[in-house]
This record gives C-alpha cells, sequence and structure tokens, in this order.
C-alpha cells in the first residue's frame, strides 16, 4: 500500500498542470515549477518583443501566478528522466495485469472469468453459465461474491500460481541435469576414445658371449730356445 501510495505521490508532481498528463521534455521557470515545454510555450503565447528583448518578457507562472522571464526556462532533465521510468513501470503493470486476465481465462470458451457459481465453488465465464454444466446454478459476479469465498478464491489463485512457479522451477532443474548428463556422456565418449598402447616386451635375460682366444704352443719352438742359449 506504501508504494502504491508513493508511486501515486511521484504521480502527481509529474504531471503538467495545463495538460494534466504526465509532462512531455518538462521544463522548469525561475519560480521552480515545471511544465510541459509545448504547453508552456503555448501559454505564453507569442512574443511581442523584438528577439533581443524576448528573454526579458514577463509571464505569470500558471500554478503560483508568480511573474518569471521568458528567459527563465531551463530543461528539466531530471524529472524527465523520472518521468521517463514512471511510463516504464506503468507500462510493466499493464502488461502483467493483462497476462494475470489471460491466466484467469475460461480453458473451454476461452472467456475471462469473472463469475463465481455457488452451488460448484467455482469461477465460470458467461458462456458456462449459459449454455454450460452451470446453466440454472446460482451465479454472482466475482466481485460481488462474499468474503469468504473471495479468501478461497484469493487462496485457490495463489496455489495456482505457485504451482505454475513449482513446474517452471523443475523445468529448470531438469534442464541442468540434462546438461550435466551431456558433460559425463562427453567426458566418457572421450575417454573411450583413448586406446592404451602396451609397450613391446623386453628380455630380461642378458645374453653374453666371451670367445677365449686359441694359444698355440709348439715344444720344439720352446727346446730350440733353451738351446741356443
Amino acid at each position: 500500500m506504501a508504494s502504491a501510495s508513493t508511486s501515486k505521490k511521484v504521480r502527481e508532481e509529474a504531471t503538467c498542470s495545463i495538460c494534466l498528463h504526465l509532462m512531455a521534455e518538462p521544463v522548469s521557470i525561475s519560480c521552480g515549477h515545471s511544465y510541459c515545454q509545448a504547453c508552456l510555450l503555448r501559454f505564453m503565447g507569442p512574443s511581442s518583443s523584438p528577439r533581443r528583448q524576448q528573454y526579458r518578457e514577463t509571464f505569470s507562472c500558471p500554478q503560483c501566478r508568480a511573474s518569471c522571464h521568458r528567459g527563465s526556462l531551463r530543461p528539466n532533465k531530471q524529472l524527465g528522466s523520472l518521468i521517463a521510468a514512471l511510463r516504464e513501470q506503468e507500462q510493466e503493470q499493464q502488461q502483467q495485469e493483462q497476462e494475470q486476465e489471460q491466466e484467469l481465462s475460461c480453458q473451454e470458451h476461452g472467456e475471462r472469468l469473472h463469475l463465481f457459481c455457488e452451488d460448484d465453488g467455482q469461477l465460470i465465464c458467461w458462456r458456462c453459465e449459459r449454455d454450460g454444466q452451470h446453466k440454472g446454478h446460482n451465479t454472482v459476479l466475482v466481485e460481488d461474491a462474499s468474503t469468504g469465498y473471495r479468501e478461497k478464491l484469493q487462496e485457490a489463485v495463489r496455489k495456482l500460481r505457485q504451482l505454475e512457479e513449482e513446474c517452471t522451477n523443475q523445468k529448470a532443474i531438469t534442464a541442468t541435469q540434462i546438461a550435466q548428463w551431456e558433460d559425463v556422456k562427453g567426458a566418457l565418449s572421450r575417454s573411450q576414445a583413448v586406446r592404451l598402447v602396451m609397450p613391446e616386451a623386453v628380455s630380461l635375460e642378458i645374453e653374453a658371449e666371451y670367445k677365449v682366444p686359441e694359444v698355440s704352443f709348439d715344444p720344439r719352438k720352446g727346446l730350440s730356445s733353451h738351446q741356443g742359449t
């Protein structure tokens, strides 16, 4: 409620007192009030002074009647940014309200659920009341439903929206799990593509070949060598 009250006050401050709409290209004058630039120029009317003296020409503020000079007009950029943000906020709010109205539509006929069937305790549309299974039942406008029914309806709508939010969250979780599984699956595929290359067998036996040189020994040579001495 406080937020709605604040928004209402901001809108009042951003409303041009001449056209009674949100200001377009707001300009401020010496007394401190702001208006749409086009509205204020139209209010002042054409100048009767020479061009070089126009900025000294005076006019009365449309709101407080204070005397101001034409040359006091200054663009109010801060107010312009605030108005732009306010317009955007209002557009988002209208879009949300339209989406909520679409959510509260009859699944069978596509019409807005603006009636409440007291016999069955259900929200229905005008076609359900006229030619559907609720024909001849006691029905009232949703706005005219008793406080008890209204609380039940609000609780039902809250549960429906909560269920929708849970479904959305579950979809996000499922998508994350699928992505993780795809990562694991890819990792397994890459690991299977790797083949271990077995090293060649190396013999542990040491093969050593020793060749003993042949020694020739002639005893006659030995005796002759001794006889010579």
